[in-house]
């Protein structure tokens, strides 16, 4: 019976996480109170802080919730004998389908409204980049498709920042209807395996970007 209402608590706890990054996503953090978010749940505020102390404890959650899903998105491989840049492919895809969906207000109250969340959250982003991109490097190197004279920490460090600053909505870099585009993921991955791939490498990124294109069209 203990464990019945543990879980039950549990998933109340993920669902009300799930709606308010729903709502988050649509108007921001600040724009959405608790007495909103127990609305659109139909349940109480009770209810609510009995799983969240408080709006800033919920937010945390939040962040801290998408965070996890980032890491077993990046953790999770498409198949066993996937090699390195079909899983380099696969994830980036993926993640780039995740982080330009975000609402670019979420961003922006995060810096100003809870700055010790978002600091948390950059340093939890960094770090799950950083090491995807060094286990990539190494299984690449290992399977002769990426050069063996990489400087993996540097151009990891290097992948890191680069991403961190292309999907921060406060340097305006790029849209986001040029995040999600085609073109844009073509380019940055043609940039990025031009530099590290083998001839052996090269040729089976080329054959996955024919494969891609045919896919799209």
């Amino acid at each position: 019976m203990l464990t019945y209402l543990c879980k039950t608590m549990e998933e109340k706890r993920i669902s009300i996480i799930k709606k308010g990054l729903e709502l988050f996503n649509l108007y921001g953090i600040r724009s959405v109170t608790m007495d909103e978010l127990a609305k659109e749940m139909g349940v109480s505020k009770k209810t609510l802080y009995q799983h969240f102390n408080n709006k800033n404890d919920l937010v945390t959650e939040i962040m801290e919730h998408t965070s996890s899903e980032i890491k077993d998105q990046l953790e999770t491989d498409p198949c066993e004998d996937v090699n390195a840049i079909e899983e380099f492919f696969f994830h980036r895809r993926e993640l780039f389908k995740k982080l330009s969906r975000q609402n670019t207000n979420i961003v922006f109250d995060l810096r100003k409204y809870y700055p010790e969340v978002y600091s948390r959250l950059k340093e939890m982003r960094r770090q799950l980049l950083y090491d995807a991109y060094i286990k990539n490097f190494k299984k690449g190197i290992q399977q002769n498709l990426y050069r063996q004279d990489l400087d993996i920490d540097f151009l990891s460090r290097l992948m890191t920042g680069s991403h961190v600053f292309i999907f921060d909505p406060t340097y305006g870099i790029f849209s986001e209807e040029e995040l999600i585009s085609d073109k844009f993921r073509t380019s940055l991955f043609s940039y990025h395996f031009k530099g590290i791939c083998t001839d052996k490498g090269y040729k089976i990124f080329e054959e996955l970007m024919q494969k891609t294109e045919m896919t799209a069209t």
